[in-house]
């Protein structure tokens, strides 16, 4: 007889500052890291296989970032998601919780993904932004950069530039 596994699906959002990127590092401070620890408490075990849609570099926020993890142990979704961000530091809050199928992984599962880059044009510094936008205290080209964007619109297969 098999043993049921149970594929919950997190929908996260972060602050980056302070963290060593989304991957999993021994003695630094990492995304993965602090669910990993939450996770394992909740469901009382020592590792689970916390699979996230990408990865990360020290510093960079996520306003939505899905991670899938297996686990023998069923807890109600809601539960874990109050459960969870009752154990997780304030800069990390998820979201919303799910089960999904056996066969869904967040990373290779993705259908799409947006990354937006902020910039404060402006000759003094706002640090509000300090860590969310890139401050350009020049005036800038906007013409040369509408141009230069051109290259970017339309559907593109990158395929060359990933692992699989």
């Amino acid at each position: 007889m098999g043993v049921d596994y149970y594929n919950y699906l997190l929908e996260l959002s972060f602050l980056g500052t302070g963290f060593h990127g989304w991957q999993y590092q021994p003695n630094v401070r990492t995304i993965q890291g602090e669910l990993l620890k939450a996770i394992g408490k909740l469901f009382k075990v020592d590792w689970v296989p916390l699979v996230g849609c990408s990865r990360t570099d020290a510093g960079v926020h996520a306003e939505q970032f899905f991670a899938n993890f297996k686990v023998e142990k069923f807890i109600e979704p809601y539960k874990v998601l109050k459960a969870l961000n009752g154990m997780l530091p304030p800069e990390i809050a998820v979201k919303s919780v799910s089960l999904v199928p056996l066969s869904f992984n967040a990373r290779f599962s993705a259908k799409g993904k947006i990354y937006r880059y902020l910039i404060w044009n402006s000759k003094v510094r706002n640090p509000f932004l300090l860590d969310r936008a890139w401050h350009i205290p020049f005036e800038l080209d906007f013409s040369a950069m509408e141009e230069t964007a051109k290259v970017f619109v339309g559907t593109h297969d990158f395929t060359s530039f990933s692992k699989n």
